[in-house]
């Protein structure tokens, strides 16, 4: 590589040492102290690299800097104008506000790397360019300094599949744009704005907002990115590169990368991107090279996790299972988390080179060498052999890779990125292949240790005592108790940590411990490098650690000690369960929800996901015009993935639980709600309804009291819309399966499964499923595709009997449900004025309207009935215009199973 400036070289050859220089290549295993500080440095330097931008347009002041020399020395020159200047911005930050690195960083080398990239070819300038996916802007800041007015657009705006979001000129024009803000998982941060409704007026000078970043701003709480920078304590490479990760994550989510282009991709993930491309690069270049594929993609995922989690089962005499299914749930999440952790360790790389980790998957971009071949190929061995042993085959790792060149890096990451993710999936069925020709894994001897029986909480591990459970539903059990009250998340290396905490997890590769405090021992632990990472749950403000994870951990736990009927397990060996009594920041049980449900006392499960999400990645962020090359290539940048992917995260670990509260908060409140009189407590004295069995990537699965079930799922799929602009193109399905609480959860969440798969996405997508009944959920008034939009929602194909593959007319699930609680209401009223047999009666109409041959007599029968029936002159109104003077009978009925089925389960006494 052409490093071109002298005195850069210079640097350089004093740092890399030649003894491990072989045929002009390094040897990884064989790199020496010096080098893996050089290598380490080059890391950190492209994760700095444009920091200037923030300081350039909080105009920062760099008092004591000759600001002339160093442009001239740092920044490109055309035509006399010498651009880029955030370049320099970058170099006094790191030449004057940073006052200490970990030990063997080069100061000098680290300001030279990060502010030249722009004006000498090296790694980070490639990396720069590669994650940008564009070889070079014309520049941001020339023209009236508007590099300081542009806000971040939302990326969820340009997703463009079946609906055109383009004008008839292929460009686009954004209305939605984030504010300025540090992050936090609230409505008001974390949500784009329409232009209008933005706090101060669009194309307005942000220097303001941009300074209450840098510096902070104590009436609104905000410590500022430079106060926080300081208190960051180099203990060592890894978690002085973790803190600042999590700080710019934390302050740059919401800036702009690059101003001149359409603003859609935010700096954080530009430089964590270039981060850990310039990690990869700097193998590559120093391995045989024998390959133009400089990267590996790996996809990881384990297999057998949705069966795994609900194999538990309520045992007699255990008691907890809502504790063993969370905690278990939360096992199977940080698994993978673990898992990239460790590998990204083993492979001498940080965690800017994790792409995503959600939903039993994670993705990791690597250097293409030999050396990494052989350590995944190790890892998947070792992985697979422990999880065997350990869980008798019930999960499996499933790993697949693919080779990219830097050209398919720039253009085709989105199409690799789902071509990697068909593999993964077509290899999980053929998991455990590679071991098919041991004879050990065909016929397995189990050591059995005198354990002679089954244990009955999961059906799967051996135990001395049919009593007892085993040591893994222990654990689950353990951890799901300390859910609540965990506010740290500690991931150490393998072998004991002794530190305080709540719960730990022993896995082959680490462990992970849930602490309610920072204990200050951790400090050593960390120096010592025994510790992957600290994070704390949901809370971004901690003065002592600056990692951070969203998690969706709403739990329905007690705020102080009470006792509760449905909480009496008579043959429990556990005394509080014997008498029902729940300690402060315990779980309720599920018999619990149910009696919290208003009418029938059953729960309701609440299984939701993305629809089309690898379309969305692959083919979505794509131009249809071919003419315009440049900007169809910028489109599918690393860079652009990595926000939208990042967007994803953050609603539905974070945002998730603000609308769980938001419902809690209504059913506290709720006039038929006689919960808390019943048994002689306060609803003050729960925390919250909602049990999130799991909330990932792009999915997630809630189980609650069955009548808020349906309210719940319409207000995450209200968020969503807004939290990702009103865009059709991106959707949500929904499938929900109401059941009594001893009900075998394992079958119940297949079922809920099955209403979301076979019946929500089977029929389109963008559905609800709710009674063995599906319809859209509605659609956007007032928008551009309304015409479409209403066809979709309101036509669907008849799937079965005499009318079998006709399209028929129907209503959206917001008009069933408006419907649904008018009945409900009307049921409540004095004097009989609704009864209940007028609502069973409608769902004989249904089977007689749409049997073997349809009833013409159906809209006067309706009339009849209305008039007789309805006493109160307000509903019996509104069903008549609902369903005769509008003409919607017949898409009513047909759903009317629906609206039936709720209002008579929520009026039963």
């Amino acid at each position: 590589m052409d490093w071109g400036n002298m005195r850069f070289w210079k640097l350089f050859r004093k740092i890399f040492s030649v003894k491990n220089i072989q045929n002009g290549h390094v040897r990884e295993e064989d790199m020496d102290e010096n080098q893996k500080r050089e290598y380490q440095t080059v890391m950190l330097a492209a994760l700095l690299h444009d920091i200037g931008k923030l300081m350039q347009r909080a105009e920062v002041e760099t008092l004591g800097f000759d600001f002339d020399s160093r442009m001239k020395e740092l920044c490109p020159c055309n035509k006399g104008y010498y651009s880029n200047q955030h370049v320099i911005w970058t170099k006094y930050f790191i030449d004057e506000i940073i006052k200490e690195l970990p030990s063997g960083i080069d100061k000098t080398y680290l300001s030279e790397v990060s502010s030249y990239h722009h004006k000498t070819k090296s790694i980070v300038n490639e990396a720069d360019i590669l994650s940008s996916s564009v070889e070079s802007f014309e520049d941001d800041e020339k023209e009236q300094e508007t590099h300081k007015n542009m806000r971040l657009n939302s990326i969820f705006d340009i997703v463009q599949l079946k609906y055109q979001m383009t004008d008839k000129e292929g460009k686009f024009y954004s209305n939605w744009y984030y504010e300025l803000n540090p992050l936090e998982a609230e409505e008001g941060i974390l949500f784009p704005v329409k232009k209008e409704n933005l706090k101060s007026e669009h194309g307005k000078n942000l220097v303001s907002e941009y300074k209450k970043l840098w510096y902070g701003d104590k009436e609104i709480n905000i410590k500022g990115f430079e106060a926080e920078f300081k208190e960051i304590q180099p203990l060592n490479f890894d978690y002085y590169f973790n803190s600042v990760y999590y700080l710019l994550q934390k302050y740059t989510w919401s800036i702009p990368s690059a101003t001149n282009v359409f603003t859609d991709i935010s700096l954080f993930d530009h430089l964590k991107t270039t981060s850990a491309i310039a990690a990869c690069l700097y193998w590559w270049e120093k391995s045989s090279k024998t390959k133009d594929n400089s990267f590996i993609l790996l996809a990881v995922g384990i297999s057998g996790i949705q069966d795994f989690i609900y194999k538990i089962t309520a045992a007699q005499s255990i008691g907890g299972i809502a504790k063993r299914l969370r905690g278990r749930s939360f096992y199977l999440t940080m698994l993978p988390e673990l898992m990239a952790k460790y590998l990204v360790d083993r492979l001498d790389l940080t965690i800017a080179n994790i792409n995503f980790c959600g939903g039993g998957v994670f993705e990791l971009l690597l250097p293409n060498t030999e050396v990494v071949k052989d350590k995944l190929n190790k890892f998947e061995e070792t992985v697979n052999d422990w999880l065997i042993k350990e869980f008798y085959g019930e999960l499996s790792l499933i790993l697949e890779k693919i080779e990219l060149s830097k050209p398919e890096l720039m253009e085709k990451y989105g199409e690799k990125k789902a071509e990697l993710e068909d593999n993964l999936t077509l290899k999980k069925k053929r998991k455990f292949s590679r071991k098919f020709k041991d004879k050990d894994f065909i016929i397995r001897k189990v050591e059995k240790e005198n354990k002679i029986a089954i244990c009955k909480s999961c059906n799967l591990s051996l135990v001395q005592k049919a009593e007892e459970i085993c040591y893994q539903c222990k654990t689950h059990r353990k951890v799901g108790e300390a859910l609540g009250k965990a506010k740290y998340i500690i991931f150490t290396k393998k072998g004991d940590v002794n530190i305080k905490t709540l719960a730990g997890i022993p896995f082959e590769f680490g462990n992970v411990y849930l602490s309610d405090e920072f204990d200050s021992s951790l400090i050593d632990f960390i120096k010592q490098g025994i510790i992957y990472d600290v994070q704390r749950i949901n809370y971004l403000a901690d003065s002592n650690i600056k990692g951070f994870t969203f998690l969706g951990n709403t739990l329905p736990t007690v705020n102080k000690t009470i006792k509760l009927k449905s909480e009496e397990v008579k043959d429990s060996q556990n005394s509080d369960e014997q008498e029902g009594i729940v300690r402060q920041g315990q779980t309720l049980s599920f018999e619990s929800l149910a009696e919290m449900s208003i009418g029938d006392k059953k729960i309701g499960l609440l299984k939701m996901d993305i629809d089309y999400l690898g379309f969305i990645f692959s083919m979505g962020l794509k131009i249809s015009r071919t003419e315009i090359e440049q900007e169809r290539k910028s489109l599918e940048s690393i860079s652009r993935i990595s926000t939208l992917s990042r967007g994803l995260i953050y609603f539905f670990t974070g945002y998730i639980n603000n609308i769980c509260q938001e419902v809690f908060e209504v059913w506290k409140t709720a006039s038929d709600n006689d919960w808390a009189s019943k048994n002689g407590v306060s609803n003050e004295d729960i925390k919250n309804i909602f049990y999130i069995s799991y909330s990932g990537g792009d999915d997630l699965l809630i189980v609650g009291p069955w009548s808020e079930i349906p309210i719940l799922a319409q207000r995450i799929n209200d968020k969503f819309r807004a939290y990702t602009c009103h865009n059709p193109n991106i959707s949500l399905s929904a499938g929900i399966f109401i059941c009594n609480p001893k009900y075998p959860i394992s079958i119940a969440a297949k079922k809920t499964g099955d209403e979301l798969d076979e019946r929500s996405k089977a029929l389109g997508r963008n559905r609800v499923t709710l009674f063995g009944e599906t319809a859209v959920w509605g659609y956007e008034k007032g928008e551009r595709w309304k015409a479409e939009l209403v066809r979709e929602a309101e036509e669907e194909i008849v799937i079965k009997g005499a009318h079998k593959g006709e399209p028929v007319k129907v209503k959206t699930f917001y008009d069933y449900f408006e419907l649904a609680n008018s009945l409900y209401e009307g049921t409540k009223l004095k004097e009989n004025k609704l009864p209940r047999s007028f609502i069973y009666g409608l769902i004989m109409d249904y089977q007689k309207y749409f049997g073997d041959s349809e009833n013409l007599n159906i809209i006067p029968a309706l009339v009849y009935k209305i008039t007789r029936n309805v006493k109160d002159d307000k509903i019996k109104e509104e069903l008549k215009k609902k369903l005769i003077t509008e003409g919607n009978a017949e898409r009513y009925l047909r759903k009317i199973r629906l609206v039936a089925n709720y209002a008579l389960m929520k009026s039963r006494k």
